[in-house]
């Protein structure tokens, strides 16, 4: 409450151009705040990225033909001894 003078508030202190404020081992404050914010930000985005991301394109991966082709990939046995859809039984 000190910086109100007669009910406004105090004025702000100019900025000279090219001074900045530092810490003690020369690095910016702005730079040091992004890189705390950074570090809080990172493990959030890493978990999103395991658990998110990485199954979403493992699966459209995993969903696509690899050479184009229009034969499923991922076919299950049968029970009738087929081995699977796409191929034709050869004779041995």
């Amino acid at each position: 409450m000190a910086a109100l003078v007669s009910g406004r508030p105090a004025a702000a202190t100019p900025r000279v151009a090219g001074s900045r404020a530092t810490t003690p081992t020369g690095r910016s404050t702005r730079r040091r705040q992004q890189l705390v914010a950074l570090g809080f930000i990172a493990p959030a985005l890493l978990l999103f990225a395991v658990f998110v991301v990485y199954p979403i394109v493992f699966n459209v991966q995993a969903s696509t033909p690899l050479n184009g082709s229009s034969r499923r990939c991922h076919t299950m046995p049968t029970t009738t001894g087929e081995r699977t859809a796409g191929r034709k039984k050869t004779a041995r």
